[in-house]
């Protein structure tokens, strides 16, 4: 046997069945899911071992004819005749993954009269994009923007967001959202 566990719809027609069955056993070989209607038998067998059935029913005076690949062997050729799409598919899948994973780019509202500055300071702590979002702590950063720019009523930071809005004169920044 070369290892290949795959099955193979196989179809026996002919008379005196059970002998044929009976055969095959004493062979070694091994039929499963059987069904004899009068004359004609189908069943599948191990994709090595058609080649024995189909010569020991030729030697037997039976007439045999072989299907198609079932279970496991089915999917293989399936895939085997679409890997082009399936590698395709993949490489799109892991394209998307690895384009989420990156901040494309930085979006300032409501600056106000930091407006001019903020940009530079963003760029000057590291942040351009495009860079992971993983190199980019929304809490520290919030943290020096609310340092750095301390009327701002809120600062709102995320992994592709900066956002930094005026409140009232002197009030320090309350709300903080992440």
């Amino acid at each position: 046997m070369s290892g290949r566990p795959w099955l193979i719809a196989v179809t026996v027609d002919g008379v005196n069945l059970p002998r044929f069955l009976r055969r095959a056993g004493e062979m070694g070989l091994l039929l499963t899911g059987v069904r004899i209607r009068g004359k004609h038998l189908s069943a599948f067998a191990r994709e090595d071992d058609v080649m024995t059935l189909r010569m020991m029913a030729e030697n037997g005076g039976w007439r045999f004819s072989v299907g198609n690949r079932q279970g496991t062997g089915r999917l293989m050729t399936w895939i085997r005749h679409r890997l082009a799409l399936l590698s395709a598919l993949m490489l799109g899948i892991g394209a998307l993954i690895g384009a989420s994973q990156v901040m494309w780019r930085v979006e300032i509202e409501n600056a106000g009269i930091y407006a001019a500055d903020l940009p530079e300071y963003l760029q000057a702590l590291g942040i351009t994009p495009p860079m992971r979002k993983s190199d980019v702590h929304p809490g520290q950063l919030r943290d020096l923007l609310e340092w750095r720019y301390p009327e701002t009523a809120w600062v709102e930071c995320g992994n592709a967001l900066v956002r930094d809005g005026r409140g009232g004169r002197g009030r320090r920044a309350g709300r903080h959202r992440r």
